[in-house]
């Protein structure tokens, strides 16, 4: 009972300080700890090492976008993970136009490289980029709403290699992405560890 209580008042020391998607994660967490743990016997049972895989990589995600003031100060969403897949969106802004009157190669870059880093983080192992490239095959325009998608091609260890394509809102491919990921020490969420 002494871990709930720390627990609260934790939120209530945290509540000035945190962002509406840090308190909207940490009532998600206390909410799943309260269905997660049950008392059998007389003793308590922790199902949170029950996840399935689906499971484990929204609470991985949500843990990793909380976090994540670069993807949300570019206005990037998060539409879906999935164990070795991401899909993020984000919304062509007249402050990302350079001076050709399009968008910028950087946010577009951006966009891609936070789709990949959802997708590799997905199997809530903390994981980096080791390199990426990118192909810009069409221009992107002010107002269009662009759409990345990351799908693990090869997991080997603690290396993977993951592709994006990022499109338009009329499904015209805009670019290629290849991401090599890399494993480093600990968990998205260190609480979720196997």
């Amino acid at each position: 009972m002494n871990h709930w209580r720390g627990l609260i008042s934790l939120v209530l020391l945290e509540w000035n300080e945190c962002s509406k998607i840090y308190w909207l994660f940490v009532v998600r967490i206390a909410i799943a700890l309260l269905h997660c743990y049950s008392v059998k016997s007389g003793r308590e049972v922790n199902s949170l090492n029950k996840l399935n895989p689906q499971q484990l990589a929204q609470a991985a995600a949500e843990a990793m976008f909380a976090r994540d003031s670069a993807s949300q100060g570019m206005g990037m969403t998060l539409v879906e993970v999935a164990p070795g897949s991401a899909q993020m969106k984000m919304q062509v802004r007249k402050n990302m136009a350079n001076g050709h009157g399009i968008c910028h190669g950087g946010y577009i870059f951006s966009l891609a490289d936070s789709t990949f880093a959802f997708a590799c983080n997905s199997y809530n192992f903390s994981t980096v980029s080791a390199g990426a490239r990118i192909e810009h095959l069409q221009p992107a325009k002010l107002g269009d709403e662009l759409l990345a998608r990351a799908a693990e091609v090869a997991q080997s260890g603690r290396s993977g290699i993951y592709d994006v394509t990022v499109t338009d809102q009329h499904d015209t491919i805009i670019a290629l992405f290849r991401g090599n990921s890399r494993r480093i020490s600990g968990h998205v969420v260190a609480e979720l560890a196997e």
